[in-house]
């Protein structure tokens, strides 16, 4: 469901989620969590575009 690089940066954002396991429905909950408040904290720059971090948070909200 979920590619490498967007693995990758759910970890370094905190989630300590084990994707190599069927996800359960808490995990999906969490990750819409933890991504959505991010996106709103540092997914934009001063003229509210999204930046590479903000497409990267939602490249993962689209994968539901």
């Amino acid at each position: 469901m979920f590619k490498k690089e967007q693995i990758d940066f759910m970890h370094r954002i905190g989630l300590k989620i084990d994707f190599s396991k069927p996800l359960s429905e808490n995990d999906f909950e969490e990750i819409e969590d933890k991504v959505s408040i991010y996106l709103q904290k540092h997914g934009f720059d001063k003229d509210y575009n999204t930046n590479k971090t903000g497409r990267m948070c939602e490249s993962i909200l689209d994968a539901f």
